[in-house]
């Protein structure tokens, strides 16, 4: 009986440590998983943009897959920052100290720069003024005023920005809410986009998600 009972407990340790090793490979592989834009996003961290986020964000989950990379892989290089609590129901310290309140939300060191021959629609911080446009309801801060432009580019600001002529600059910390395309990335940074991304430079419409679930 000890020996068939010894063979048991042999064989659960081996099962047990068979199924860690295997979760391990899964996350190492994830987390170095070779990416076409892997040399990019790379250059988006060094030249300081972040990426806030939510694992169960839908809006965060595209723009990982725009990246093509996996959030592990963008958490292990420095460019995304996870927002929520394992249960997902509240936000890290680290976002709720950098106001972050939409996911995905994107900053730059350099500040945000906005080209739109069109007036942006202006939205005060929340609850706002009873005549503001019905989009500033779908994009609400209790910290910030809101530039939603023609372009679908949300930018999130504490500061008024600088305007000359087609040009919009908001200073850091302003955050550029919603899936970011490529292009624009690489324009906010100076990053460069392998040479073949056909990727468009519009933001996709409603692609905020509210800080909590």
């Amino acid at each position: 009986m000890e020996n068939k009972s010894l063979t048991t407990r042999v064989i659960i340790f081996v099962v047990v440590m068979v199924a860690i090793i295997a979760m391990m490979t899964i996350v190492v592989r994830g987390s170095k998983s070779s990416g076409k834009y892997d040399t990019f996003t790379s250059s988006l961290k060094d030249k300081g943009a972040k990426f806030y986020g939510a694992f169960w964000c839908p809006h965060c989950q595209a723009q990982e897959k725009a990246l093509d990379s996996s959030r592990q892989r963008l958490e292990s290089i420095g460019l995304y920052v996870e927002c929520s609590t394992p249960d997902a129901q509240s936000q890290t310290q680290i976002c709720i100290d950098n106001k972050i309140e939409s996911y995905p939300t994107w900053t730059f060191p350099n500040g945000i720069h906005i080209t739109s021959a069109d007036q942006p629609i202006v939205c005060d911080v929340s609850p706002g003024k009873p005549d503001e446009d019905q989009e500033c309801a779908k994009v609400q801060s209790q910290f910030f005023k809101r530039w939603i432009f023609s372009n679908g580019s949300i930018v999130a600001s504490a500061t008024e920005p600088k305007h000359t002529g087609d040009l919009w600059s908001f200073d850091f910390p302003a955050q550029l809410r919603g899936e970011i395309p490529l292009p624009m990335l690489a324009e906010q940074t100076g990053a460069t986009l392998p040479a073949d991304d056909t990727s468009t430079t519009s933001v996709t419409a409603g692609a905020t998600s509210t800080a909590t679930k």
